[in-house]
Order: C-alpha cells, then sequence, then structure tokens
C-alpha cells in the first residue's frame, strides 16, 4: 500500500466503503490490521473531510467567478462605494452615454 497519511487513508476508507462497497472487516485488514470500530471512526471523519473540501473548492470557485463579475462591472465604469469617485471618470461616462442616445 502507498505511503498515505492518517487524514488521506480516512478518505481512502470512505470512499472505499461508500463507492466500492468494500466492508469494515475488509477495510480493517487493507488498512493495516485497524479494529472495526477504528474503521467506522476513520469512514465517518472520511466523509466529513471530503464535505470540507468541496465545500471549500466550492467557495474557492464563487469566489473566483465574484472576482470576475466584480473587474467586468469596473471595466463598465462601477465603482464599489468604498472606492473614491473620480469626477472627470463619471464626465467622460456621461458624456459617452449621451453620445450613445444620438
Amino acid at each position: 500500500m502507498p505511503d498515505f497519511s492518517i487524514r488521506e487513508l480516512k478518505v481512502v476508507a470512505a470512499v472505499l466503503y461508500e463507492q466500492f462497497g468494500a466492508t469494515q472487516q475488509q477495510l480493517g485488514q487493507v488498512l493495516g490490521k485497524k479494529s472495526q470500530s477504528t474503521v467506522s471512526s476513520w469512514i465517518k471523519e472520511g466523509k466529513y473531510i471530503m464535505q470540507v473540501e468541496q465545500q471549500r473548492t466550492t467557495a474557492e470557485k464563487w469566489k473566483s467567478k465574484c472576482e470576475e463579475m466584480a473587474n467586468e462591472l469596473k471595466s463598465l465604469g462601477y465603482r464599489p462605494v468604498s472606492e473614491p469617485i473620480d469626477v472627470n471618470e463619471v464626465r467622460k461616462v456621461v458624456v459617452e452615454a449621451l453620445e450613445l442616445d444620438k
């Protein structure tokens, strides 16, 4: 068996149990003669680790999408309230908008 950290072994146990139908007894043998109670705990902890990682990945994707949208808004002239307003920039945007209406 490859070298895995305990954390990785917990995820392996959860995946083998949930997705491959391995029994806790089989996992105990494969994971180094672990007791049924240890394997049971590892499966639960492995599932939790995977959920946390999935949420972290989802949060990172949303953060990335929000940053993209913020950049797009800025390119359209939007400035967050926390940023000082450049009057000349506002004037320029208004003039451009009025020219588009012609």
